[in-house]
């Protein structure tokens, strides 16, 4: 039988040496920082200059006006469509160049066109934007090219491509779907005369292609209805004259014919430049410049510790 005991047990402790020390890249982390630190005029002068340097080039650039138009595309006026748009009706309404069951895509098409290479082109060569948009390359004396050289002369696809690109932008607020014309440009007069003579003309274009159309429809009715003799045939045909007439009789009288203007452009003022943007040119420039200083205070405490 084991007999409890009351002796202390003993644990055995084992002191472990080392000779480790730290490494090489933290003991020089450790000196690196204070140095980088006690440079902090340095980063405050670096990040002083970029900003003035920002703030110069703010005040020696040319400012970007920006003008914006608000407005609602409206839909063509078709007419009635209770006569339906099977048989003998829909073949000639069809070829009469009448659309029976209205046009659901009609705002897609009036901001395709407005965007369009064709009434861009118009729109630029009736205004004389083109010298305006490479003026450098113009003599306004002389009302002609500095170049006599074809090929050294601005084309209207180089026009059209800073014009779509950096001066014009068409948008839709998909909540409301109203439609908003900006444009952005030096001359805060030219940007507002731009931006409305953009739906101006636009809807002129329209009211007269609307106009034209249906002339060649009524045309095209007036003498299918001088070959019908068939009573019901002759009353299809005249309320399609109908229609069309209704449609000519909207392109005539409403101006605002493809877009109606909720709010016109107005000539931009101070609130309105939107390049240069001083204040996040100058934060920018703030933080560029603190970055540039630590590395410079960096490198020269390196090679301070490399001296030692």
């Amino acid at each position: 039988m084991n007999r409890p005991t009351n002796e202390p047990e003993y644990k055995q402790a084992y002191l472990v040496l080392t000779d480790e020390q730290p490494s090489h890249a933290t003991r020089l982390e450790g000196r690196l920082a204070p140095l980088v630190w006690a440079r902090w005029r340095l980063i405050a002068t670096v990040s002083l200059v970029f900003a003035l340097g920002s703030v110069g080039y703010c005040l020696s650039t040319a400012k970007w006006y920006r003008a914006q138009v608000l407005m609602a595309a409206v839909q063509p006026e078709m007419g009635t469509t209770k006569l339906g748009s099977g048989g003998g009706l829909g073949d000639i309404a069809a070829l009469a160049g009448i659309d029976l069951a209205g046009n659901d895509n009609f705002k897609k098409e009036f901001v395709a066109r407005l965007s369009s290479r064709v009434f861009t082109y118009k729109f630029m060569t009736e205004e004389g934007i083109i010298p305006i948009l490479f003026a450098g390359k113009w003599d306004a004396e002389h009302q002609r090219w500095k170049t006599s050289d074809p090929n050294q002369q601005p084309t209207l696809e180089q026009a059209y491509r800073l014009f779509d690109n950096a001066i014009r932008t068409i948008s839709e607020d998909r909540r409301s779907g109203l439609i908003k014309v900006t444009v952005d440009w030096k001359d805060p007069l030219l940007a507002e005369e731009w931006a409305n003579k953009l739906v101006a003309r636009f809807n002129a274009d329209a009211r007269d292609l609307a106009r034209e159309e249906s002339q060649r429809s009524l045309e095209f009715l007036n003498r299918e209805l001088g070959r019908t003799e068939t009573i019901e045939m002759r009353q299809t045909i005249n309320g399609l004259i109908e229609t069309e007439t209704r449609k000519a009789m909207f392109a005539t009288v409403r101006e605002q014919y493809a877009f109606k203007i909720i709010d016109p452009a107005f000539v931009p003022g101070k609130e309105g430049v939107v390049w240069p943007r001083r204040v996040l040119l100058t934060a920018a420039a703030v933080i560029v410049g603190a970055l540039v200083g630590a590395l410079l205070a960096v490198g020269l405490a390196k090679r301070r510790l490399s001296a030692v």
